[in-house]
Formats: C-alpha cells, sequence, structure tokens
C-alpha cells in the first residue's frame, strides 16, 4: 500500500508564510544559505515536473517550531557622521 502525502504548492506556501511567490521561488533557487533558510525545507519537484512543491506536514511542523521567516524587510541603515575621508574638490592637476 502507499502512503499519500499532501503536498503544497508554492501560492500555498506564500499564504502560509506571508511572503510573494516571486521571493520564495527566488530563495529556493539562491545559492547563498542564509537564503535559504528562509523557506521551509523539504521543497522539492517531482521528477518531470516543474512546479515546487511542499509536504504538507513538514511546512506546519517548521511553522510551529518557531523557524519560521523573520519579518519581511531589509533593516534600517541609520544615518550617522561617517567614517570616510572628505573629498578633495577640483578637477585634474588640482
Amino acid at each position: 500500500m502507499v502512503a499519500h502525502t499532501t503536498v503544497l504548492t508554492l501560492d500555498e506556501v506564500a499564504a502560509l508564510t506571508g511572503r510573494s511567490p516571486n521571493t520564495l521561488r527566488a530563495y529556493i533557487t539562491s545559492r547563498i544559505s542564509a537564503r535559504r533558510r528562509l523557506v521551509p525545507p523539504g521543497a522539492f519537484r517531482a521528477p518531470g515536473a516543474r512546479r515546487w512543491v511542499w509536504d504538507r506536514e513538514t511546512v506546519e511542523a517548521w511553522l510551529r517550531s518557531g523557524e519560521s521567516l523573520p519579518q519581511p524587510g531589509r533593516p534600517k541603515k541609520t544615518k550617522g557622521a561617517g567614517t570616510a575621508a572628505p573629498r578633495k574638490r577640483g578637477g585634474l592637476g588640482a
């Protein structure tokens, strides 16, 4: 007897995590490990298929574990005095 698992599509995982499908797709295919950690584990493609899918139980366990996605957006840069030396003004040969 074959066990049937329920899979979630990219759009369904995006809705659960609050990220856009394009963002998740970019994170899945990224070679940067920090980005890959922002996606639920277990994303796969069936042989010959083009769509990314996840096992529902794996995604739900990941969300319950607290390892889910951080808040979207980049950290804000603070304005400060700056550490770069001032540039010289003037043209060539000045």
